[in-house]
């Protein structure tokens, strides 16, 4: 459970360069509700009873020039599981404010608890929902060129190779939790184990021209909202930007079944019939699922004891490391990469 206080006199400021509805709505503070990106949440409700959401941006990972792209690929939508941009007195959509851009959405309903109820019923709505969105983002002049969710994948993998070789190693006596040095020594060893096959099982795709539109990019659990068997919401643009939507479906699956191939492929069936795609795309999809496991396991490990970035919640991090681990540990070379 996410719990909340009262809003802060910063984001109250903020308020002010709203609509009366807006700033006048009973406001509470919720962190970084439970994700990892940096951002703080504020949620909030009108007189009417509409549900709204306030939203710091950290300034070091946002820029006017992206936040300007994630609102124009979230104003194409016009689906009920995506937000609405709630605009400024002044017409625009964010405002740059004590050193932080700031966005106004709808608040969206519904939980992201698919793993409680893992339902066909609820993944086919997942498919459908996530279909409807690329449908809205598809290019009418189609752009082909590489994958880049596979060059970020092979240069996070080559720029992780040169750290090891520049001497450096994990610091276990960080002060951080039992529970994340206990995982960190495990991914420490599994990407050890897999780091060359996850390199050459991208080999082939690294120049391999491919449709590229406006994706996602960090689809995953924790951003599909329902309620009951339908999808209520789609939430979170941070990573919004152009890909192959393979890189989509990968992250999206590999969250909600990993190691559940026959389940995944029922999966992408569904989406088809509402977004066909080429046969190479849909054969990159396991291909970006596990080798994004591994590279994963890389940036954990660089975020936590290279950059040594400050989470609030601890014990979710030791959780986020545990599901990556459990995909890599569990497979052995033949079923984590069959052409090995």
């Amino acid at each position: 459970m996410i719990l909340s206080a009262p809003i802060d006199p910063i984001a109250r400021s903020v308020l002010e360069f709203y609509p009366p509805e807006a700033a006048e709505s009973s406001w509470a503070a919720l962190g970084n509700a439970g994700g990892f990106s940096g951002a703080r949440l504020w949620r909030g409700e009108t007189a009417d009873g509409r549900q709204l959401c306030l939203r710091a941006w950290p300034f070091a990972r946002m820029k006017e020039d992206r936040l300007n792209r994630i609102h124009r690929a979230i104003a194409a939508c016009h689906l009920p599981f995506v937000p609405e941009l709630i605009e400024t007195t002044e017409g625009n959509t964010w405002l740059h404010a004590k050193d932080v851009f700031w966005e106004m959405t709808t608040w969206l309903p519904g939980q992201a608890d698919f793993h409680k109820e893992p339902s066909d019923a609820r993944l086919f709505a997942a498919m459908r929902a996530v279909a409807a969105i690329h449908r809205r983002w598809t290019l009418r002049e189609p752009l082909v060129a590489p994958c880049p969710a596979v060059r970020r994948i092979l240069r996070a993998l080559r720029e992780w190779r040169n750290l090891l070789q520049s001497g450096w190693r994990p610091d276990f006596d960080l002060p951080l939790t039992p529970e994340i040095h206990q995982c960190a020594r495990r991914a420490w060893d599994a990407v050890f184990a897999n780091i060359f096959g996850t390199e050459f099982a991208l080999h082939d795709w690294e120049k391999r021209p491919l449709p590229v539109q406006v994706c996602l990019c960090d689809v995953w659990h924790d951003h599909i909202l329902f309620e009951g068997e339908n999808v209520t919401g789609v939430i979170d643009y941070g990573g919004v930007k152009p890909d192959c939507v393979a890189v989509d479906l990968a992250r999206l699956l590999g969250s909600l079944l990993p190691d559940q191939p026959e389940r995944m492929q029922n999966a992408l069936d569904v989406y088809t019939a509402v977004n066909p795609l080429p046969s190479e795309i849909l054969k990159l999809v396991p291909v970006l699922d596990r080798c994004g496991s591994v590279v994963g396991l890389t940036n954990w490990l660089r975020w936590l004891y290279l950059d040594r970035k400050a989470y609030e919640d601890l014990p979710r991090v030791a959780e986020r490391l545990e599901m990556l681990l459990q995909r890599v540990e569990t497979s052995r070379p033949a079923n984590l990469f069959p052409w090995a």
